[in-house]
């Protein structure tokens, strides 16, 4: 039920930013080895610094080739009653920050204006 409960809640946010954004689109995780280098190597270094964390570090390619990052720890945190998270195993928690860190950076993409 839980694990249902934050993929309906992600599917919603996720939803409510398309229609906020109607006809923009950007690409969310891109393949990184596209990026010109150095942006690669500092997008790396900071991957793997947040992972350690538990925060998830996640590219977008915008429309005229500028990549963005966006940054998301432990949303669960901030979206599930404690009730519900406690019934979520560690692949589920995982998952699920995941999925928040894509929905996630679409909303920055999005939101940064064109040059």
């Amino acid at each position: 039920m839980a694990r249902a409960r934050a993929k309906e809640m992600i599917a919603t946010f996720t939803q409510t930013i398309r229609q906020e954004h109607p006809g923009q689109s950007i690409t969310v995780n891109p393949d990184i080895a596209l990026m010109p280098e150095k942006e690669r190597e500092g997008f790396l270094r900071m991957q793997e610094k947040l992972r350690a964390n538990g925060q998830y570090l996640t590219s977008f390619r915008l429309p005229d080739g500028r990549y963005g990052r966006a940054i998301s720890g432990d949303e669960l945190k901030n979206t599930l009653p404690a009730a519900l998270r406690d019934s979520l195993t560690a692949d589920d928690v995982r998952e699920i920050n995941s999925a928040w860190a894509l929905a996630r950076a679409e909303q920055i993409g999005l939101s940064v204006p064109p040059r």
